[in-house]
């Protein structure tokens, strides 16, 4: 790719029915991100999930589309790290041919009895790809509920 795509946004936020240091620990404990990461038909296998919580640390996953024989791995790193406060993490190289950078925040706030959850992402891609994954992280924000719900 010879010229840089435009900066795209998605900011999602969402109240969750769960104390913060579950919701938290749904964000940093494989056996937990395999179950809700990715918008619905996406899987990731709790065996492709390395996650080391800890700025500089890194955070690495593959979601198979099984409908289309496909698995995208992510490959990112944790820039700034504030326990059940705030994550911060870069994808310098992201899995898409179709985007160049991925910078996100995701922010966990005590909110009337539970939590909210702030997920704020930047990216150098298409308007397209920033609609879809706008739809995604939508869907795996659905996904994330019903795990707390458990």
């Amino acid at each position: 790719m010879d010229q840089a795509m435009p900066e795209q946004r998605v900011a999602i936020s969402r109240v969750f029915d769960a104390p913060r240091e579950r919701v938290w620990e749904a964000w940093t404990r494989p056996e937990l991100v395999s179950r809700w990461w990715g918008p619905h038909g996406v899987s990731v296998p709790e065996s492709s999930i390395e996650l080391d919580p800890r700025v500089g640390g890194t955070f690495k996953l593959t979601m198979v589309v099984a409908e289309f024989g496909m698995e995208v791995p992510m490959d990112s790193r944790f820039v700034e790290f504030a326990e059940k406060e705030l994550i911060r993490f870069t994808e310098p190289k992201p899995c898409l041919p179709q985007m160049q950078s991925v910078d996100g925040l995701v922010t966990f706030t005590d909110f009337d009895g539970g939590t909210e959850l702030g997920l704020d992402i930047e990216m150098r891609t298409s308007a397209e790809i920033r609609e879809q994954s706008e739809a995604g992280w939508a869907e795996s924000f659905d996904r994330l509920a019903a795990v707390l719900a458990e």
